[in-house]
C-alpha cells in the first residue's frame, strides 16, 4: 500500500543495488574505504537498506563495532527474508522527523495522504527524510527539505527510475506541506491496544 514512486526514490538515494546484494553492498563498502582515507574524513557510508532496518532498534553510536553487528544481521534479514518484505520493514520504521515513524504516519502528516497516493514530488521529499530527519523535516525547513528532494530526484533519473523531461518538470515545483496531524481521541486505550497486540500493524 505504497506508492510506487516512494519505493523508487527510497531505493535510488539509499541503496541502488538493493536488489542485487544480499545485505551488504561490497562495492559501496570499497568506494567509502577509499573516500575515507582522504584527508578530510568520511566522504560517504556503505549502509545499506538492510542494513539501516536491522539497525532501527540498535544503539546510535557511530563504531566499528556497531557498523560489524549492522552487517551481520543484515546478513541475518537477508537470509530470513525476502527482499520486498525488509523494504516494507525499512517503510515502516524509517524516521521521518519528530515522532513520525513509517511513511504511512508520514504521508498523512505532511500531505493528508495515504502513502499509496504520494506523488513524484511528495515521495521525493519523504524519501530524503530518513537520512537526517530533524534537519529536513519540511514542516520546519521546506527550503533544506525541497534542495534534498531535488537530489532524491537526480538519483531517480541516474537510476533510470524517471525520464529527464520527468526530472525537470517535478523539481520546479515542491509540494504544498501542511500539518495534518489527527488528535489521538483516547491515548490510553490505544496504549493499551498497541502492548496487547504489539505486532499487527493494523488493528
Amino acid at each position: 500500500e505504497v506508492s510506487p514512486h516512494l519505493i523508487k526514490a527510497t531505493i535510488a538515494v539509499e541503496d541502488k543495488r538493493f536488489y542485487q546484494h544480499h545485505g551488504i553492498d561490497w562495492l559501496a563498502v570499497t568506494r567509502a574505504f577509499v573516500g575515507n582515507l582522504r584527508p578530510h574524513g568520511m566522504v560517504s557510508g556503505a549502509s545499506t537498506l538492510t542494513m539501516q532496518t536491522a539497525a532501527f532498534n540498535d544503539r546510535r553510536d557511530r563504531t566499528v563495532a556497531r557498523k560489524l553487528r549492522q552487517a551481520f544481521r543484515a546478513l541475518q534479514l537477508e537470509h530470513a527474508l525476502r527482499k520486498d518484505a525488509i523494504l516494507e520493514l525499512y517503510l515502516r520504521h524509517a524516521h521521518y522527523g519528530g515522532n513520525i515513524c513509517g511513511a504511512q504516519a508520514a504521508a498523512r502528516r505532511y500531505f493528508g495522504n495515504t502513502a499509496a497516493e504520494l506523488t513524484l514530488s511528495e515521495s521525493a521529499l519523504l524519501a530524503g527524510l530518513p537520512q537526517s530527519p530533524s534537519r529536513f523535516r519540511p514542516d520546519r525547513s521546506p527550503g533544506a527539505a525541497w534542495k534534498r528532494a531535488q537530489h532524491v530526484l537526480q538519483r531517480m533519473c541516474a537510476c533510470g527510475f524517471i525520464t529527464r523531461p520527468e526530472y525537470e518538470r517535478v523539481r520546479a515545483k515542491p509540494p504544498a506541506i501542511g500539518d495534518f496531524d489527527s488528535p489521538i481521541e483516547a491515548p490510553h486505550f490505544c496504549d493499551l491496544v498497541h502492548e496487547l497486540y504489539p505486532h499487527a500493524p493494523r488493528v
